[in-house]
C-alpha cells in the first residue's frame, strides 16, 4: 500500500495512475460530503471533479503542515460555501414533504412510519451550512476538531462552539419531529 504522501508526490510529478488511486482513494468521502452540504447529486459529482482538478493543479504546493485529508477537504470546504452562497434556499421536493409526518398524527405513530436515516436527513438539512459541515466532518468524515479547524481555517474553539450549538439545534429539530431525547 502506497502512502497518500507518496501517492500525492506522485502527483505533483504528474503521474497519472497516482492521481487515478488518489482520487479513488478520495471521491466517495468527497462525494458524501458534498451531498450533504448540498444535496445534488450532479452538482455533487462536479464538485468532487473541481476537488481533484485543484488537487492535480496544487499538488506541487502542498506543503505537508497538515494531513493531506485535512488539505483536500480545506479545498471541499471552500468549494462547498461558494456552492451554498451561490444557491437560494430551496423549496423541499413534494416527495420530501409527503414522508414529514402530519401533525395530527401522534408522534410514536408518527416516527414508527417514518425513516431513521430520512428524518436525520431532513433534520440536518433544516441546519446552518456552518454547522450541518462540523457535524459532517465530526461524524461522517471522523475529523478530530484539530483536523476541522485546520480545514475550515478557524480556531479550535469556534469548532467547539459551533459543534455544541449544532448539537443543540439538531436535538431540538429531532423533538420538534417526534424524537424524543435520553433526558425527555
Amino acid at each position: 500500500m502506497v502512502s497518500e504522501h507518496k501517492l500525492l508526490r506522485g502527483v505533483a510529478s504528474r503521474d497519472q495512475q497516482a492521481f487515478r488511486t488518489l482520487y479513488a482513494e478520495y471521491q466517495r468521502r468527497l462525494f458524501v460530503y458534498f451531498m450533504k452540504m448540498i444535496r445534488d447529486e450532479g452538482r455533487a459529482e462536479e464538485l468532487v471533479n473541481d476537488v481533484m482538478w485543484e488537487v492535480w493543479r496544487g499538488a506541487q504546493s502542498y506543503e505537508g503542515r497538515s494531513a493531506l485529508s485535512t488539505w483536500i477537504f480545506g479545498i471541499a470546504h471552500h468549494k462547498a460555501m461558494d456552492e451554498v452562497r451561490r444557491r437560494r434556499p430551496q423549496m423541499m421536493e413534494e416527495e420530501v414533504l409527503d414522508r414529514v409526518a402530519d401533525p395530527a398524527e401522534g408522534a410514536v405513530e408518527a416516527m414508527e412510519k417514518q425513516d431513521v436515516a430520512q428524518a436525520m436527513k431532513l433534520a440536518l438539512g433544516k441546519l446552518s451550512a456552518e454547522h450541518r459541515e462540523v457535524l459532517e466532518m465530526t461524524y461522517y468524515q471522523h475529523f478530530s476538531v484539530q483536523e476541522i479547524a485546520e480545514t475550515l481555517g478557524i480556531p479550535e474553539g469556534t469548532v467547539k462552539t459551533r459543534m455544541f450549538y449544532a448539537r443543540q439545534r439538531l436535538k431540538e429539530i429531532l423533538k420538534q419531529m417526534g424524537f424524543k431525547g435520553e433526558g425527555s
